[in-house]
Protein backbone atom coordinates (compact mmCIF):
# COMPACT_ATOMS: atom_id res chain seq x y z
CA UNK A 1 0.00 0.00 0.00
CA UNK A 2 1.18 3.39 -0.88
CA UNK A 3 0.79 5.65 2.27
CA UNK A 4 1.40 9.84 2.08
CA UNK A 5 2.29 9.99 5.55
CA UNK A 6 5.47 11.40 4.65
CA UNK A 7 4.26 14.06 2.59
CA UNK A 8 2.17 15.30 5.82
CA UNK A 9 5.16 15.00 7.67
CA UNK A 10 6.94 17.45 5.03
CA UNK A 11 4.48 20.41 5.19
CA UNK A 12 4.06 20.10 8.83
CA UNK A 13 8.41 20.39 9.19
CA UNK A 14 8.01 23.27 6.81
CA UNK A 15 5.10 24.89 8.75
CA UNK A 16 2.48 24.74 5.58
CA UNK A 17 -1.05 23.66 6.40
CA UNK A 18 -2.51 21.25 4.31
CA UNK A 19 -5.16 23.98 3.30
CA UNK A 20 -2.61 26.08 1.85
CA UNK A 21 -0.63 23.09 0.23
CA UNK A 22 -4.19 22.57 -1.80
CA UNK A 23 -4.59 25.98 -2.78
CA UNK A 24 -1.03 26.40 -3.80
CA UNK A 25 -0.75 23.14 -5.99
CA UNK A 26 -4.55 23.65 -7.31
CA UNK A 27 -4.76 20.36 -6.34
CA UNK A 28 -8.94 19.23 -6.30
CA UNK A 29 -11.17 18.27 -3.89
CA UNK A 30 -11.54 14.40 -5.01
CA UNK A 31 -7.58 14.56 -5.52
CA UNK A 32 -6.84 15.83 -1.88
CA UNK A 33 -9.01 13.47 -0.28
CA UNK A 34 -7.50 11.18 -2.21
CA UNK A 35 -3.92 11.73 -0.24
CA UNK A 36 -5.50 12.15 2.68
CA UNK A 37 -7.39 8.36 2.78
CA UNK A 38 -3.81 7.11 0.52
CA UNK A 39 -5.73 6.06 -2.16
CA UNK A 40 -4.50 6.43 -6.31
CA UNK A 41 -3.32 9.66 -7.54
CA UNK A 42 -1.91 10.17 -10.97
CA UNK A 43 1.75 10.48 -11.33
CA UNK A 44 1.16 13.88 -12.84
CA UNK A 45 0.18 14.85 -9.45
CA UNK A 46 2.83 13.27 -7.58
CA UNK A 47 5.27 15.02 -10.25
CA UNK A 48 3.41 18.26 -9.50
CA UNK A 49 3.83 18.19 -5.74
CA UNK A 50 7.73 16.85 -6.13
CA UNK A 51 7.78 20.56 -8.21
CA UNK A 52 6.56 22.71 -5.98
CA UNK A 53 7.48 21.10 -3.00
CA UNK A 54 10.68 20.81 -4.44
CA UNK A 55 11.26 17.22 -3.71
CA UNK A 56 11.99 13.75 -4.39
CA UNK A 57 9.06 11.39 -4.59
CA UNK A 58 10.39 9.19 -1.56
CA UNK A 59 9.80 12.36 0.32
CA UNK A 60 6.47 12.70 0.05
CA UNK A 61 5.06 8.49 -0.44
CA UNK A 62 6.17 5.38 0.89
CA UNK A 63 5.26 1.79 -0.17
CA UNK A 64 4.11 -0.39 3.03
CA UNK A 65 4.09 -3.93 2.03
CA UNK A 66 0.85 -6.01 3.02
CA UNK A 67 1.00 -9.67 3.21
CA UNK A 68 -2.64 -10.14 3.24
CA UNK A 69 -3.21 -7.45 -0.30
CA UNK A 70 0.02 -9.12 -1.74
CA UNK A 71 -1.71 -12.68 -1.43
CA UNK A 72 -5.02 -11.53 -3.02
CA UNK A 73 -3.32 -9.47 -5.92
CA UNK A 74 -1.44 -13.19 -6.77
CA UNK A 75 -4.99 -15.37 -6.17
CA UNK A 76 -6.45 -12.88 -8.69
CA UNK A 77 -3.91 -13.13 -11.19
CA UNK A 78 -3.93 -16.99 -10.54
CA UNK A 79 -7.52 -17.21 -11.17
CA UNK A 80 -6.93 -14.77 -13.80
CA UNK A 81 -4.51 -16.74 -15.60
CA UNK A 82 -6.28 -20.49 -15.28
CA UNK A 83 -9.09 -18.88 -16.50
CA UNK A 84 -7.61 -18.06 -20.06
Amino acid sequence: MIQYDKLWALLEQRGISKIKFKNATNIGGNTFNSLKKNLSVTTDTLNNICMILDCNIEDIIEYIGDENEKQDFIDKINKAHFLN
